[in-house]
Formats: structure tokens, sequence, C-alpha cells
């Protein structure tokens, strides 16, 4: 999490603490690097998607309608979404299991 104000408050902490999540604080300005799923897993997706929706154009359908897009995405995601490319791009960014030698460099270069 970021230093947004909502992140901050008892309520927050407490909804967390409901659901079993762990919220951890991240240095400002690092979010870009340490968030790995912005920077590569829906970058994949995304050209996933489109290459997806150029097959359907090539076939005269031009008009992505929501159970298109719903079509698209569910065979998508399940080559994408793999627990395994999760975690290799949790490893590469550092965060699991902490590098902290990895982090750090990454925010030197920024």
């Amino acid at each position: 999490m970021d230093s947004h104000i909502s992140h901050l408050s008892l309520d927050f902490i407490q909804y967390c603490e409901d659901i079993k999540i762990i919220p951890f604080y991240l240095p400002p300005h690092s979010t870009h690097n340490l968030q790995p799923l912005d920077r590569c897993l829906f970058g994949v997706l995304k050209k996933a998607y489109s290459n997806k929706v150029n097959k359907y154009i090539l076939k005269g359908i031009t008009g992505i309608t929501y159970s298109y897009f719903l079509e698209i995405y569910g065979q998508i995601q399940k080559r994408v979404y793999t627990p395994q490319y999760i975690k290799k791009l949790f490893k590469a960014a550092g965060i699991y299991p902490i590098n902290a030698k990895r982090i750090l460099s990454k925010l030197r270069s920024t």
C-alpha cells in the first residue's frame, strides 16, 4: 500500500484483518518498481487480448460486445494468470522471496 489516507485508517486495518490480507507499506514513489503485476502481467494480458480481438476482426466481427469480451477474456486469462508466472514476477521484483538488494537497486536507478 502507499501513503494514501484511506490506507491508514482503523477501518482499513480491520477489514484487512477480517479477510486475512496482510498489508505492507511501499516507500513513496516506488510503486512503479514494486508492482510487478502492473508492469508485466497486465501488459501480457493486454497484448493477448489485442491479438484475440484482431482474430475476431479478421472473421468479420467488428463490434466487441460484452459477451465477446467475456469470451475473449475467459480464454486468455487462463493462459496469462498462472501461479508460476505470477511467482516469477514477484521474485524478479525482489518482493517474494524478499531480495532487498534487488529492490534497492531498482529504487536507486529511478
